[in-house]
């Protein structure tokens, strides 16, 4: 199966934007996961989007992959 990922923004009530986060969507053009709020650079997310979709990444490492673009972003040298 073929999937897709995309980003995701919210607004809240106020208007106010929200980080960005990442969704899958399946063949059938249903959601088949999301993680909201995992960054506020929209550059940084889109080209996370790009790479799991050039790379055709399967969604049981979609979180692994999260977690280790969220620890790269924490790291302090």
């Amino acid at each position: 199966m073929n999937y897709k990922y995309e980003i995701v923004r919210a607004a809240s009530e106020k208007g106010d934007t929200l980080p960005f986060g990442m969704k899958i969507v399946g063949e059938n053009g249903k959601t088949v996961s999301i993680i909201p709020d995992i960054s506020a650079d929209e550059e940084k997310i889109s080209k996370l989007a790009e790479l799991c979709n050039r790379l055709e990444l399967e969604p049981i490492h979609f979180y692994d992959v999260i977690c280790d673009f969220l620890a790269s972003e924490n790291t302090v040298i």
